[in-house]
């Protein structure tokens, strides 16, 4: 039987990406021991150098020229110049991958008034990013809360959000993997999209007539267009054809037309911009002329002719509810 105790394997230790520290325990008369490393827990093959590697009296020895992010298996036999104990324990160990490379940022998506997406590309061997963002170009300070903001991998976006509106914000982002922290991304810059501008005023009707008026209202600061709602209804329940949130540009009156006659409608108008779109205005009460009605009575009377003689004349009178005309019809 053998007189030299086996070895115990310990954790190794100082683990880079090419190359770790493999750890033993001492064993009483051990003049030296032999250590084993592979890429395979079998031993069925072994790194170069390292198949009954001799070390001296050290419980330690240093694994080098190795690759990065791969599995090794390692064990050791003691022995006293005379006996060699049987293999220790396996130990695994896996080398660090390299630092990532530096991420690529991309351009923002999903912005509104308080609120961005920060997008940017994954990276191979990132198991986090760390994203800053800042109303600096140079990242003197940082918006709170997102100073190395740490976000897990495989996300290669976050939302940013507590914003304030119509205002430039800059982001950058690092990748993180166990091995350390790559280098700053490219720097994106983006403007958070203005508030919704504020209610219009409309203003009183023009132009009105039997089936038509002019809707008019005040512009709103930072509206590029409006959107007009025309009803019989002052409570909007029900609204005039084609007139339900009706897109009227950049204008500030609209001719409402195909109306019926002597009727009341009521319009109300809401402005637009890139934030988004305003409350309703106030409401604007307008009734539409009647219907024109022609009717006409003939009646006779004398007139002076000419020559100063008089003459008996036949006039049709022809009278509607806006004016009253006479036609002269029979002269003689």
């Amino acid at each position: 039987s053998f007189s030299i105790n086996t070895p115990t394997a310990k954790q190794a230790t100082n683990i880079t990406q090419t190359s770790f520290t493999a750890n033993w325990s001492s064993v009483n008369n051990a003049t030296k021991y032999f250590l084993d490393v592979s890429t395979k827990n079998d031993f069925s093959t072994f790194v170069s150098g390292y198949e009954n590697k001799q070390i001296g009296g050290d419980t330690l020895d240093v694994v080098s020229g190795l690759t990065p992010n791969t599995s090794y298996f390692y064990r050791v036999r003691a022995s006293d110049d005379t006996y060699t104990s049987f293999n220790s324990n396996i130990i695994s160990v896996t080398t660090l991958p390299n630092i990532p490379n530096a991420p690529i940022a991309k351009s923002s998506s999903n912005i509104t008034n308080s609120s961005f997406r920060a997008n940017w590309s994954s990276v191979s061997g990132a198991t986090k990013y760390f994203l800053d963002v800042s109303t600096q170009s140079n990242f003197s300070t940082f918006i709170t809360g997102y100073e190395n903001k740490e976000i897990a991998s495989p996300d290669s976006n976050y939302t940013v959000s507590g914003l304030i509106a119509n205002s430039i914000y800059f982001y950058r982002v690092r990748a993180n993997n166990i091995a350390g922290t790559s280098d700053y991304s490219n720097t994106i810059s983006v403007t958070t999209y203005p508030n919704p501008p504020i209610e219009p005023n409309a203003t009183a009707a023009t132009n009105v007539a039997q089936t038509s008026f002019v809707a008019n209202w005040e512009a709103s600061i930072s509206a590029y267009k409006y959107y007009l709602d025309v009803s019989t209804q002052s409570d909007f329940s029900t609204f005039v054809v084609g007139y339900q949130n009706k897109d009227v540009g950049n204008n500030l009156s609209f001719n409402v037309s195909g109306l019926n006659s002597n009727t009341t409608y009521y319009y109300r108008v809401r402005a637009e911009n890139i934030g988004g779109i305003s409350g309703n205005s106030n409401v604007i009460s307008v009734t539409t002329f009647p219907s024109i009605t022609k009717y006409g009575i003939i009646v006779n009377e004398w007139s002076q002719g000419s020559g100063g003689a008089k003459e008996w004349v036949e006039l049709l009178i022809v009278e509607d509810n806006l004016n009253i005309q006479n036609f002269k019809l029979i002269d003689g």
